[in-house]
């Protein structure tokens, strides 16, 4: 790319431990090939208890960063990063909970609450079917979100507890292991089972609320993506001719035009997800200080951010024509990958419509705030 379309510069002056995190991803990126198993090397990195209690404490803004890194490089080991912030639900959990898991253990989960919680006298009951739970074969814990009679909680599982199976649908992100998770009567002792919606039990806890961190992780992912796709294709377009045309593409003034409109959409999302993020309260126990105001604004920003990054995806994916379809094509996973992302429950229209509905006042889950 030429310096006046580049993206997004890299952000090297954080300080601390989340720029420990941040460049910790980065190194993973820059070291991804076709052949490397990604959920050692993330273990290997110190990544995938990065936002659970026992990890390095990373705030929401390393996290945005890291996972962009590593799905710019590759979508399944972005997308296994974004699963692995499920870890911060331990943020809720008890004590004796907390000390079962260390802090380099992959806990992953996904954000649609299917099955359901049966109580009996000593412990629960838990049955249900979650399909396309990223790094199922590798996960040491699952974090799966059910219904109660209380409303939605989360429970707990070691992955031997856990039955997998693979998906009838074809996906996007093919190494990121997604599994179904199927469960029928599966026993589940009470502690494992904990409402993920209030304020944190953990001291000096310092995360977002569990929907929007996984959002923004999922954002992260779907900015990563976009940002490669641009590159591969502005990088094309510098030599790549049309059918019939000697003109190259990159000397056309209507995709000129239309690159540069994408690219700055691109770039305005990315900048107000990172606005809003930053003016979030850095404080221990930061849940309870999260004014509705400031988590509705962030949960439009995730939205937008995501929106503007599967248009830059589908406009390059469509401008390289159709070539961008065949399969080990740069671009033909990263828009499989998009067009997966953008079916994930954290982004479907239901949660759209109730992030509007709460911009005016209404309630809506906390599966969405």
């Amino acid at each position: 790319m030429s310096e006046s379309m580049t993206v997004v510069a890299e952000r090297d002056e954080r300080e601390g431990v989340a720029g420990d995190v941040v460049s910790a991803a980065r190194a993973v990126a820059r070291d991804l090939d076709s052949g490397t198993e990604l959920v050692p090397r993330l273990r290997a990195a110190g990544l995938l208890g990065m936002s659970s209690p026992a990890g390095p404490a990373a705030d929401p803004e390393a996290v945005l960063h890291a996972c962009e890194a590593l799905a710019e490089a590759n979508g399944s080991a972005g997308w296994l990063l974004a699963a692995a912030q499920y870890s911060g639900v331990l943020h809720w959990a008890a004590p004796e909970i907390r000390k079962k898991i260390p802090s380099d253990a992959f806990v992953t989960g996904t954000a649609g609450i299917a099955g359901t919680l049966r109580r009996e006298s000593s412990c629960y009951r838990i049955s249900g079917h979650w399909p396309a739970v990223p790094g199922a074969v590798s996960a040491d814990w699952f974090a799966l979100f059910v219904r109660s009679r209380e409303g939605p909680a989360v429970v707990l599982l070691p992955a031997e507890e856990v039955r997998t199976s693979i998906d009838i649908e074809p996906l996007g992100f093919d190494a990121a292991e997604c599994r179904a998770v199927l469960l029928e009567g599966v026993q589940v002792a009470t502690a494992n089972v904990f409402d993920p919606f209030g304020p944190s039990r953990a001291t000096g806890s310092a995360t977002l609320p569990v929907a929007l961190a996984a959002r923004q992780a999922a954002a992260a992912v779907a900015l990563g993506l976009a940002r490669r796709a641009l590159y591969e294709f502005t990088s094309t377009a510098r030599h790549r001719s049309r059918l019939g045309s000697v003109e190259r593409m990159a000397e056309q003034p209507l995709l000129q035009q239309e690159l540069n409109r994408t690219v700055s959409a691109f770039r305005a999302a990315r900048e107000l997800l990172l606005a809003e993020t930053r003016r979030l309260p850095r404080l221990p126990a930061a849940l309870p200080t999260i004014s509705r105001g400031s988590r509705v604004m962030l949960a439009a920003a995730q939205f937008h951010a995501q929106d503007s990054a599967l248009a830059a995806v589908r406009f390059a994916f469509a401008k390289a024509g159709g070539t961008a379809l065949y399969t080990g094509h740069p671009l033909e996973s990263r828009w499989r990958d998009s067009e997966a992302l953008a079916q994930q429950q954290l982004f479907g229209e239901a949660s759209e419509r109730d992030m509007a509905r709460a911009q005016f006042g209404s309630y809506v889950s906390p599966m969405v705030l």
